[in-house]
């Protein structure tokens, strides 16, 4: 296809996916940094043979497809992106995903799953070699907690579960299949927020695999949207829109847990938590809990104010952390048999260690290098949960 037969092409995706009544304006402006001046939008509705006679004639002979593009505000581009969604990508309507979120213990899982992701999940899209892109939605853990990674896959049907570099220690569960993260992965965090920025890197993958399933656009239209999308940067104060609900500020305990859940705490825990036995003194061990985060102090914040902690910044990061003995105490009783990975083990035995009576140096060391040994398990890649 020609650049000029290409970028009238462009336009008509563009003119009859606008509603003119709402965004008229909008639309006027943009298409007028191409010299198309406002009179004679109109014939772009009709887009007949004088209306590609009209492109030639006033599109200057410099301007690209992906100049075009690249002239084209990002509010307008974001515009743009969210009527190609809404009106060419029936496959993502409510009615036609599976109803999996009705009961309870679905609802728990999700909210789980969404947290677990806010701490080590990924959505990543890219162009191959071979000019295809390609679409992964991936959550990491150290190779010694496949047992998590399984337990996933085991809800949600789809997947693979791989660890594909045993010199690393990392294993992965990936979903890669364009059509099954459609079904079954965007309904779940279109329903569920993420909490964190990563809400943003969602959002962009959202609309970039909507876009490539999108039938009505030409392979380089599809390209040309979604290298547009692969572009955009967040911003530095990004904050999900999940905590618009308490106008972004949390200031009391009631206020946090609109937001954040049980189940979303428990999964992020899975993901960025750390139960451990810290050194207060030459003689002296005692247990302790810890949650870090580079971004995303708003979440830091509610998590604080749920488990009764505090919020410390540091110069490269943000942190909750306690080694308070009554803090301790309420956290052995709100994790108590919640996890479902190998977060679970190292909890059992760290919050069994603090219910004992004599907790002298030398039984408190023995604990110590016992958590740090689980940590150091690296199971066989054909580890399979039973």
């Amino acid at each position: 296809m020609g650049k000029l037969s290409l970028m009238a092409s462009m336009f008509l995706v563009l003119v009859n996916l606008l509603n003119t009544t709402r965004c008229g304006k909008l639309l006027y402006s943009e298409i007028n940094t191409y010299s198309i001046y406002l009179n004679n939008v109109k014939m772009l509705s009709t887009w007949g043979q004088s209306a590609w006679v009209f492109i030639c004639m006033n599109t200057p002979a410099v301007i690209t497809v992906k100049g075009f593009l690249k002239g084209i505000s990002l509010d307008f581009f974001n515009f743009l992106i969210s009527k190609i969604i809404q009106e060419n990508s029936s496959e993502t309507t409510r009615s036609d995903f599976p109803s999996r979120t009705t009961d309870k213990n679905s609802k728990n899982f999700y909210e789980w799953l969404v947290g677990v992701t806010d701490g080590d999940g990924t959505f990543h899209f890219s162009k191959t070699q071979k000019g295809i892109w390609s679409f992964t939605f991936k959550i990491g853990q150290s190779n010694y907690n496949l047992r998590l990674l399984y337990y996933i896959k085991s809800m949600l049907g789809v997947g693979s579960v791989s660890v594909p570099n045993s010199k690393d220690n990392c294993a992965e569960y990936r979903v890669r299949n364009i059509k099954h993260i459609i079904q079954y992965i965007l309904p779940i965090f279109d329903q569920y927020l993420l909490l964190t920025s990563k809400h943003f890197n969602y959002t962009i993958f959202k609309q970039a695999i909507l876009i490539m399933n999108d039938s009505t656009l030409t392979k380089e239209q599809k390209d040309i949207f979604i290298s547009k999308l692969k572009s955009q940067i967040m911003p530095n104060d990004y904050v999900s829109p999940a905590w618009q609900t308490i106008d972004n500020m949390v200031t009391t305990i009631d206020s946090a847990m609109k937001v954040l859940s049980k189940s979303w705490l428990i999964g992020f825990t899975e993901a960025e938590g750390s139960f451990y036995i810290v050194k207060k003194g030459s003689k002296r061990l005692v247990h302790a809990f810890e949650i870090t985060q580079k971004l995303d102090i708003i979440v830091l914040e509610a998590i604080a104010k749920i488990l009764g902690l505090t919020v410390t910044k540091k110069k490269t990061y943000n942190t909750v952390v306690t080694t308070n003995t009554e803090r301790v105490k309420f956290l052995v009783t709100y994790y108590h048999k919640t996890m479902k990975g190998m977060k679970a083990l190292e909890y059992r035995i760290w919050a069994r260690s603090f219910s004992k009576e004599n907790k002298d140096f030398e039984l408190m060391s023995k604990i110590q290098n016992l958590m740090r040994n689980i940590r150091s398990i690296r199971l066989d890649k054909n580890f399979k949960l039973k």
